[in-house]
């Protein structure tokens, strides 16, 4: 098959800078055949994503990606087929109202160090999209504070910036219960993030799929080579699908290009065979 996979994109309904409609054009443009939305905490962007996909021709599968454990550091993606993700939203709910509590406890914090910021600040570059660190530090960026994204997680919003509030921590069983309930596939996005040793990585795949985890994100830009082999073998030993994608979030990480991971079109058909095992 001629054309590119990205399992792994973000829109501005979560914190990318494109709308959905115009990632897709853009992937498109890119050539790339398959694409999955995964908006942070949202599926709102799916549905009008998944049409416009349609008039293109490309293989759309609908998905998001849901921050979980302690201080967030595991991210879990769900994949569904038709409108099933519609099942999570009663979850995405609690979750959206946590995020927006959040958000106003972090521009109290970045007012007290002295940044001039406020929440219209971040609502102008949102688009009226679910709001994350990614909307912070671009305003940030913007206003001169700091040369890249980047600079703006170390210096304000990551975890030892000044202007940094802990997110609730989701429980990874409930999330991957959530997905699962709703007919869709829970994968573990970005693992190479954790930086554990083999053996810990071992023991926390055979943990996560006792509670419902059917796949790995291994192809992911930052994954080094041995990393990406580890998780093939862990994979492998636990029966779980491989997936992989670009984590394109636009201007927001303009590093990122969209495509730019080579993954096999069988991520792809596995996601599909997965799904149709459970009669979508």
């Amino acid at each position: 098959m001629q054309g590119k996979v990205d399992l792994h994109t973000h829109s501005n309904v979560s914190d990318g800078s494109m709308s959905p409609i115009e990632l897709v054009d853009f992937a498109r443009d890119k050539n790339i055949k398959v694409l999955a939305l995964t908006d942070h905490d949202t599926n709102d962007g799916v549905i009008e994503a998944s049409e416009r996909a349609k008039e293109l021709g490309i293989s759309f599968v609908s998905g998001i990606e849901i921050s979980t454990g302690k201080n967030n550091e595991i991210h879990i993606l769900g994949y569904f087929s038709g409108d099933n993700h519609l099942k999570l939203n009663d979850y995405l709910d609690y979750l959206k109202k946590n995020r927006s509590n959040r958000n106003y406890l972090m521009v109290e914090k970045l007012q007290n160090a002295g940044v001039d910021i406020s929440m219209d600040d971040i609502l102008a570059v949102s688009d009226e999209g679910s709001i994350g660190r990614a909307h912070f530090a671009y305003v940030l960026m913007k206003k001169g504070y700091v040369k890249s994204v980047s600079e703006a997680f170390d210096k304000y919003v990551g975890l030892d910036g000044v202007g940094y509030v802990k997110k609730e921590s989701l429980n990874i069983s409930d999330t991957i219960e959530r997905i699962n309930e709703a007919n869709g596939i829970a994968v573990f996005a970005h693992p190479g993030y954790l930086k554990l040793g083999d053996d810990e990585y071992m023991n926390l795949f055979y943990e996560l799929k006792s509670k419902g985890l059917e796949g790995v994100e291994v192809y992911y830009p930052s994954h080094t080579k041995s990393q990406r082999e580890l998780f093939l073998d862990i994979a492998r030993e636990n029966d779980l699908i491989v997936t992989g994608g670009s984590d394109f979030h636009g201007a927001i990480r303009p590093e990122v290009k969209i495509g730019m991971e080579d993954v096999p079109y069988k991520c792809y058909e596995d996601i599909l065979y997965r799904l149709g095992m459970r009669g979508n």
